[in-house]
């Protein structure tokens, strides 16, 4: 099952201007936050809980950002 992480990534740009700034906030290599968000490795709910305290999304919406199936 892939995921649109297309909404994800623009809030992580308004909020970090980069992947890379929020990977290092993550606590992740370069690798793993491009993997993370290319769907090659899948999200852990401690990471979901992580990136939504971090991208001040709400626990009620966290479904539009992680969650949203690819066409």
């Amino acid at each position: 099952m892939l995921y649109d992480y297309s909404r994800l990534i623009g809030r992580i740009g308004e909020v970090f201007e980069s992947q890379a700034a929020f990977g290092v906030a993550m606590g992740w290599s370069p690798a793993t936050t491009i993997r993370k968000l290319s769907n090659e490795l899948q999200w852990k709910s401690a990471e979901i809980e992580k990136a939504i305290s971090l991208l001040n999304i709400s626990p009620s919406d966290c479904s539009f950002y992680f969650f949203k199936l690819k066409a």
